[in-house]
């Protein structure tokens, strides 16, 4: 069994992030579209402002399996 870890989201997570977020789009039957262009722009503001509040990943291994905001 992989060590579960959690780590901070760093802008090179982008790609990954968005494909999990696309995904739970898919699965759930959201109120507001999936928009890949605002959600980029949104999460390089988000990681830009610490203030705002984080992202972490959660991994096993070199995997990752979820994510927090």
């Amino acid at each position: 069994m992989s060590q579960l870890m959690i780590r901070e989201a760093t802008l090179q997570d982008e790609p990954e992030l968005l494909e999990m977020m696309r995904l739970l789009d898919e699965q759930e039957s959201a109120l507001v579209k999936f928009d890949e262009t605002a959600l980029r722009a949104a999460f390089r503001q988000f990681l830009g402002l610490p203030a705002f509040g984080g992202v972490w990943l959660l991994c096993e291994g070199s995997k990752t399996v979820g994510m927090l905001c």
